[in-house]
């Protein structure tokens, strides 16, 4: 180590450049430096040797100094008195800080501030010098693990600091990656003192190791306690030898010096065969070994001398002929040679070891002899294979007789001798028959074919013994060996192996078997695939796990491309039609219908229509929605291009789909004539809508096999003006249904649809009559089978008009398709007047409203008229106005329209016959929800007070619901306000409390607002009246009237209890109403009574009443009683779900706390 006070040659240089600079004063650094120390100067000596290392001209004795901290550290010194020090005085000027507020007190500061990050930077050195010194420390502390010595003693030292703060900071980390987080915060917590975010804080100049699961997986790699531990030579020599290492050493020593023995006879006997080798010039002559036959002995002599000539030779014999072969080394063996002549140290020789490690380090060429089929082998190669016998190698031969023939041996041997020494050490190996390939590749060589074979027959055997989530890696190979392999018995097993591979392969792994699939099926001959593997996807299609019937769909469209045509139309096809019709599964049936598309895209066989369409129906009405949407998305457009192509479209394919709808249709009017349980209702309607939305995605196949016959591209000519927007078309011309995607003739769609627009204002042709003459007309029989309430069906009917509308023209809309709607219309009024017993169906009304006239803006008059009119003239007749209803509800989502709505509705306030103001005040129970605040006050309100004041008790009950809605939806305090005192009027009108349905009709609405309304119209107006109801209920002795109007009060009552309520309320009016409900439903409604004793129980508890529930005087038992708890439950349970789901979105809706403390 160099002397850290002796100045390196910069230095010196450096210094006697300065000793010239202050030659004359004789005054160097050093002295100015050991002055200033002396002196105690510190600061200034600090900053004299920061500006000297800036310039390059450091100091030793500076250095020196400020690099020990022990010349900074306090050294507190006793004084001898105890300072007082000086009290300020508010006189005195001596007692002043003159220097308070000065540049010196500044300095000083400054001064103090430059020393503590001075000190500061040391420490930092002195910790990062430590922290070297610990890794240092713990890196040569490297035990020795021989004989399991250095694992005991390891096992035996106590932990130390640094290893276990490493250890905790891999275990938090470990705790953190995998989920363990309460048990990381708990492990942090018990390691205050350790900041598990910074590896720094550990104390070692190292960087992190990596994650505790990849060091636990590194060591079981390395196996250093179950297997014997390998070492490379080339690093032993890093090793730190021990004292234990000692005795291994000397007998290396001694090994290596036998090798050397041994390298120099064998030199020795080098040079003797080469002598020989000069001696015999003539060819090697064929040798008959039992490597090639079954272990002849060697007869000639002569032939035993060349062999082993050839196998001491150095370089290779070469010959023209074939009879003769050559001994090739491998570039892997000579470079073992030379590193193992690197590490014995010497020089020269070949090989060092006995025979069997030679015949390991080298590879051996077998040649075929041309002419006579034997193959030869080199003499080391049966010297070696007679010693080491080849598994399963049909020997008849003694051990002794292959000792015997060995033509190495430099020394004989007495027979007995030979036959103790066999019969202790030789291992037969020519009894082993559990590995039968060895045999064969030792007797015939490796060949393609015979590799293929090998692989054939093994990987059946391995692949069961790899783990399952490994297995998809063997695919390549399967598939390389199915398609080397000629043996068809073997290719079949192969296959069946692919398919076997994952007893259920979820999606990832069918696509790696998939992608086998279609490797093999490109590069194999085309009778395997058809064959063999499209066989095996028919057994697996009734195998009971889905992952397998999901590989055989997905398999038809993989292998779709790949196989013939005869084949895609007939196995192909029948494959998914049976996966289609026959499976049970809803993923399967959907994976069939994406592999049925690509199928049916590639057939090109015209009688295969059919069957394709019949299965695209099937596909069609499928239970499942997924499939259904697939079918839709997907499968019937891929159908109807080929319909398209072959102009069948109209005919075939649109024509079954109005049958099936009509079909559907009739389903429906049969089950609800027989009265089939309602869960069936439901999924028919939901499932002819899907049809009907079928039949709407193929309307841009209908517009352009309309569009395109030759009346209208012969009218194609630059002068048309642009084609008539087609806004609500576009959201269905996307992807396979787009006709720029689907449709590629000789114009433009642009210029078709140009000419089109042009052409049907003029003419007709047959493809636009077959819409007007049949599609249109059988529609609008289907649509007078639908109820009002099937809006499923209802709104597929509208979006299909709206559809068709859009698509054809505004020409075709009003010329066609709305003469056609008017006379069914004028069919509907008419029949409305010879009416019997039943009355028609209306739906036609709001399909015509919606979707005929509604879209278009100038048509809101015609809106408006029509509405008037069969509002009127269904009010007259008595008819059922739901499909009114309907209308008015879709139409009030419209804000173009709300004019136009309230007009109408205005209309039938003012009409007058009551049943038509009637119906109109029901209306605006649909409209309310809808429109905005100003069309409410402005438009709504006035025509319900006028309603309210009319003189007709049923049209005032009519308006008590609607003016329930305005309290749920209007924020409006005005409007409020209003509607409070209306309701208050309805409430003491004599005429309303004695009509008994005026009477449920105010339950029902005061049941509906009382979680919403103000507190103190709740408290003051709501429950006291519901009380009153309660007891006038009592009283009552039409029985059926007390059913009604008791199961109307226990509605509301559950409604009201669980609202917010003084308790005066709670005790004066809640509890005596709800005694009068209990007795009622004691008595009339026994189903109501658990549910009556649980909102009595749970008004007490609110009350801070503690006294026994009453018993009615029917005496109902207790049993009794909470029989019926389970349905009160059930009923309160929606009662509250409804009341929590309704938003306090307007302070109206808040509690009036006030009115709480109000004078009764």
């Amino acid at each position: 180590m160099d002397n850290p006070f002796t100045m390196m040659s910069g230095e010196s240089e450096m210094s006697k450049s300065t000793e010239n600079v202050y030659q004359e004063s004789n005054l160097s650094y050093s002295d100015i430096a050991n002055k200033l120390l002396k002196d105690k100067l510190l600061l200034t000596a600090l900053e004299l040797h920061s500006e000297l290392i800036e310039t390059g001209r450091e100091i030793p004795r500076l250095k020196e100094y400020f690099s020990n901290p022990g010349n900074f550290e306090l050294q507190s010194v006793r004084q001898e008195f105890i300072p007082i020090p000086r009290s300020s005085s508010q006189v005195t000027l001596d007692s002043l800080d003159m220097t308070r507020f000065s540049e010196d007190g500044e300095r000083g500061v400054d001064e103090r501030l430059a020393v503590l990050e001075f000190e500061l930077r040391k420490a930092k050195e002195t910790i990062n010098a430590l922290r070297a010194r610990l890794t240092v420390a713990t890196e040569c502390d490297t035990p020795t693990t021989d004989n399991g010595l250095g694992i005991k003693s390891i096992h035996c030292e106590p932990i130390k600091p640094h290893e276990q703060r490493a250890l905790n900071f891999l275990l938090n980390e470990y705790l953190l990656m995998h989920g363990y987080k309460l048990t990381s915060i708990t492990f942090a917590d018990e390691n205050e003192d350790q900041d598990f975010e910074d590896w720094d804080d550990v104390g070692l100049n190292i960087p992190k190791p990596a994650e505790l699961l990849q060091l636990y997986r590194d060591a079981m790699r390395q196996g250093g306690y179950l297997t014997e531990t390998k070492t490379e030579i080339s690093t032993q020599t890093e090793d730190v030898l021990s004292d234990y290492d000692s005795g291994e050493i000397n007998i290396m020593m001694t090994e290596n010096q036998e090798l050397k023995d041994r390298i120099f006879q064998l030199e020795t006997e080098k040079s003797e065969l080469l002598a020989k080798i000069e001696r015999f010039n003539q060819p090697v002559t064929p040798v008959t070994t039992h490597f090639a036959m079954s272990n002849t002995a060697v007869e000639q002599p002569q032939c035993e001398e060349n062999n082993r000539l050839t196998t001491a030779e150095t370089g290779s014999v070469h010959s023209g002929t074939p009879e003769h072969f050559e001994i090739v080394p491998s570039e892997t063996s000579r470079r073992d040679s030379e590193s193992e002549e690197k590490v014995g140290g010497e020089g020269e020789g070949t090989g060092v070891g006995d025979d069997a490690s030679s015949l390991n380090e080298t590879e051996w060429m077998r040649v075929t002899d041309s002419e006579t089929g034997s193959e030869h082998v080199s003499s080391a190669v049966i010297s070696g294979l007679e010693r080491l016998e080849p598994a399963g190698a049909e020997s008849t031969s003694s051990p002794l007789d292959i000792l015997g023939n060995s033509s190495n041996l430099k020394r004989p041997l007495p027979v007995v001798f030979q036959k103790e020494v066999l019969a202790k050490c030789f291992v037969n190996t020519s009894k082993v028959m559990e590995t039968p390939f060895l045999q064969e590749i030792l007797l015939e060589g490796i060949s393609q074919e015979k590799l293929v074979h090998i692989l054939a027959v093994s990987l059946p055997r391995i692949i069961p013994n790899i783990i399952l989530n490994k297995r998809d890696e063997a695919v390549p190979l399967i598939i390389s060996t199915i398609h080397l392999n000629a043996n068809p018995v073997e290719r079949e097993g192969l296959i069946q192996l692919l398919f076997n591979l994952k007893k259920r392969p979820h999606e990832e792994e069918r696509r790696i078997i998939l992608t086998g699939m279609v490797g093999l099926a490109r590069v194999t001959a085309a009778h395997v695939v058809e064959g063999e593997l499209l066989p095996q996807c028919w057994e697996q299609m009734s195998h009971r796990y889905v992952e397998r019937r999901l590989l055989v769909a997905e398999a038809c469209s993989a292998l779709a491309p790949y196989v013939s045509s005869a084949l895609r139309n007939s196995l192909l096809l029948s494959m998914l039609q049976q996966l289609l019709v026959e499976d049970r599964e809803e993923t399967v049936r959907l994976s069939c219908a994406k592999s049925l598309t690509l199928v049916i895209a590639l057939i090109a066989d015209v009688d295969k229509y059919s069957q394709c369409e019949e299965l695209v129906l099937i596909a069609l009405q499928d239970n499942s929605a997924n499939v259904v949407q697939a079918t839709i998305q997907m499968l019937l457009p891929v159908l109807a291009k080929w319909a398209f192509d072959l102009q069948r479209l109209q005919s075939h394919l649109l024509t079954k789909i109005l049958y099936l709808i009509k079909t559907y249709l009739q389903k429906e009017e049969k089950s609800n004539s027989n009265d089939s349980p309602l869960r069936n209702k439901p999924a028919l309607d939901i499932r002819t809508s899907w049809i009907i939305n079928a039949l709407r995605s193929l309307l841009p196949y209908l517009l352009m096999s309309v569009a395109t016959v030759q009346d209208v591209t012969t009218r194609i000519d630059s002068s048309l003006p642009l084609a008539e927007s087609r806004s609500g078309f576009a959201d269905l011309c996307r992807s396979l249904t787009n006709p720029a995607v689907f449709y590629d003739g000789e114009y433009k769609v642009g210029a078709i649809m140009s000419a089109f627009d042009s052409a049907i204002t003029t003419i007709d042709w047959p493809e636009l009559n077959w819409i007007s003459e049949f599609m249109i007309p059988e529609l609008l029989n289907d649509l007078e089978q639908v109820r009002i309430d099937q809006e499923e069906i209802l709104f597929s009917f509208i979006s299909l008009f709206k559809a068709l509308n859009a698509g054809f023209g505004r020409f075709c809309a009003k010329q066609k398709v709305k003469i056609l709607f008017m006379d069914r219309l004028q069919i509907l009024e008419s029949s409305l007047t010879n009416i019997g017993n039943e009355f028609p169906t209306c739906s036609i009304i709001p399909v015509f409203l919606l979707a005929v006239e509604a879209p278009y803006q100038d048509e809101a008059e015609e809106v408006g008229n029509t509405l008037r009119k069969f509002l009127f003239a269904l009010s007259l007749s008595n008819a059922p106005i739901d499909s009114i209803h309907f209308s008015v509800r879709e139409l009030s989502k419209c804000q173009s329209l709300y004019e136009t709505l309230m007009s109408s509705l205005w209309e039938g306030v003012v009409h007058p016959r009551h049943v038509v103001r009637h119906a109109t005040a029901n209306l605006f129970l649909y409209v309310i929800p809808n429109v905005g605040e100003s069309i409410t006050t402005n438009r709504i309100v006035p025509a319900l007070i006028t309603l309210a004041s009319d003189p007709q008790l049923a049209v005032r009950t009519a308006t008590i619901p609607v003016f329930g809605a305005l309290i749920e939806n209007s924020t409006n305090k005005e409007v409020l306000d209003k509607t409070y005192f209306q309701l208050q009027s309805f409430l003491s009108d004599p005429a309303a409390r004695d009509d008994h349905a005026t009477v449920l009709q105010l339950v029902t609405t005061l049941g509906r607002i009382v979680s919403t309304c103000d507190s103190w119209f709740r408290e003051e107006v709501i429950l006291p009246h519901l009380a009153a109801m309660a007891a006038y209920t009592m009283q009552l002795t039409n029985q059926t009237r007390r059913i009604d109007l008791g199961t109307t009060l226990v509605e509301a009552f559950s409604a009201s209890v669980y609202c917010s309520l003084s308790k005066n309320t709670i005790t004066t009016v809640l509890l005596p109403g709800l005694g009068y409900l209990e007795n009622l439903c004691s008595q009339t409604l026994p189903s109501h009574h658990g549910s009556v004793l649980i909102m009595i129980q749970e008004a007490e508890s609110r009350s801070d009443i503690n006294k026994p529930i009453e018993r009615s005087s029917s005496g109902m038992s207790l049993a009794q009683a909470t029989s019926n708890v389970g349905q009160g439950v059930e009923d309160m349970k929606q009662k509250m779900t409804k009341i929590f789901q309704t938003p306090l979105s307007r302070p109206t809706n808040l509690p009036n706390l006030q009115s709480i403390f109000r004078k009764k």
